[in-house]
């Protein structure tokens, strides 16, 4: 209630770019797309981040900057070479690439429209519309397997819909409200070190030293790029 019809044609675009966009892209390509490619490519994120913020204040990215992001690419690095080679079909990193732009644009464009409606108005508008395409484009294949599934297979659908998608996008949304998009852009950084951990943690997963070293490396990124 009270949106006007300028604000909603944003949240709806907003949708469309950081929902579908990057979801049916990302999706699309990591079916050629190794592991460690995939990392590489999603590290680019923030820097995509540094880069568009420029390019939309047109002014030249900080020399501190960029520092930072050579710092975090070469902790990304060390952590990609441990979840196996970086390989992938041109078509498939060109997905990925793409779907890293789609959230890049998704952080640069929402603060103002965050700003004006809140962080759960913003969230609710941009993922409705954002799920709209992507049940279209997948309902001749989702209806059957939705028959298909099993009870822990709901629960799993379920954990990931409430967790790295309701709950991740209203925190995202909220922090990046505080700390603008270049700020928050670095925290992005910090998914692979998550994912190592959890890995551990969770999996059993063995952690090697450049593991560990590149972890160090994205972490002093993250610190260094609130400092500038």
């Amino acid at each position: 209630p009270g949106w006007s019809g300028r604000d909603l044609a944003i949240g709806v675009g907003l949708g469309m770019v950081g929902v579908t966009g990057y979801n049916l892209a990302n999706s699309m390509g990591m079916r050629t797309v190794s592991a460690g490619m995939s990392g590489l490519i999603n590290a680019a994120e923030p820097l995509l981040i540094v880069l568009l913020v420029s390019l939309k204040e047109l002014r030249m990215p900080r020399a501190a900057t960029m520092g930072a992001a050579a710092v975090g690419m070469a902790g990304i690095g060390l952590l990609t070479h441990a979840a196996g080679p970086a390989e992938g079909t041109l078509a498939g990193m060109a997905l990925c690439l793409f779907a890293a732009l789609c959230w890049s644009a998704y952080c640069v464009l929402v603060p103002p429209l965050l700003a004006r409606r809140g962080a759960l108005g913003v969230a609710s508008v941009t993922m409705v519309s954002g799920a709209l395409p992507l049940l279209a484009v997948g309902s001749p294949t989702m209806l059957p397997m939705l028959h298909e599934m099993s009870r822990a297979q709901w629960e799993v659908t379920l954990a990931l819909t409430l967790g790295p998608t309701v709950i991740s996008i209203v925190a995202w949304n909220k922090g990046a409200a505080r700390l603008g998009p270049e700020a928050a852009g670095w925290f992005l950084y910090l998914l692979p070190v998550i994912g190592v951990l959890g890995g551990a943690v969770q999996l059993g997963e063995p952690l090697s030293w450049p593991e560990l070293a590149g972890g160090g490396l994205i972490l002093a990124s993250v610190f260094l790029a609130q400092r500038v």
